[in-house]
């Protein structure tokens, strides 16, 4: 899966949010995601729970918390573009 195909899975799940970033792991892409409003805001980029992953092999679509990967997968990870 690349990471315009794991964005287009996070749009029709979530179309009321704006991507920030995207970050690439082993096992799943990682959006940061807030509602428009947010996006204006000097400090938008500390809202919380603002991160969704979608898995690389399947395609789930969920909120992440970086406890749900290790700590070595969660080091190699890396910003990606997604458009």
């Amino acid at each position: 899966m690349t990471a315009k195909e794991a964005y287009e899975i996070f749009k029709a799940k979530r179309s009321d949010l704006v991507v920030l970033s995207c970050y690439e792991y082993d096992s799943r892409f990682v959006f940061q995601a807030v509602l428009p409003k947010y996006t204006k805001l000097k400090d938008g980029d500390v809202v919380l729970d603002c991160l969704y992953s979608v898995e690389k092999k399947s395609g789930k679509f969920e909120s992440f918390k970086p406890f749900n990967i290790s700590i070595d997968e969660y080091r190699r990870g890396k910003k990606v573009s997604f458009k």
